[in-house]
């Protein structure tokens, strides 16, 4: 918890939210699915101002997140597709190339030269 946070009497609930939006990012992307309940419930009528602020700023760091991965998920999307080009596959599209064509980057799904690609790129 940082030093404001510490001096401000932020509600604990506030907090868990805060952290998780540091070490879980992905979970607020888009329309943050099912943590909506934060923005529609809460927000208006239940947090101070300070606590909005808080949760505001934090919902900054996420997208700027988001907008990193959408970004390297398409370069890689863009790469990929170039080297099925080369191979004369053009249009055999794997599960990764899908999951991919959709915004999301899953680590564990990339292959050798694109988790080397990622690593050159970051």
């Amino acid at each position: 918890m940082s030093e404001t946070a510490k001096e401000i009497d932020l509600n604990d609930g506030v907090q868990l939210i805060l952290n998780r939006m540091k070490t879980n990012p992905e979970e607020f992307f888009g329309d943050a699915g099912r943590w909506n309940w934060i923005f529609k419930e809460n927000l208006r009528e239940v947090m101070t101002e300070i606590e909005k602020a808080a949760i505001f700023e934090s919902l900054k760091e996420v997208r700027r997140a988001e907008l990193t991965a959408k970004a390297l998920g398409t370069i890689l999307r863009i790469e990929e597709e170039a080297e099925l080009k080369e191979k004369g596959a053009q249009g055999a599209y794997t599960g990764q190339n899908l999951a991919m064509s959709t915004g999301t980057v899953a680590p564990a799904t990339l292959t050798a030269p694109s988790r080397g690609r990622l690593k050159d790129l970051g």
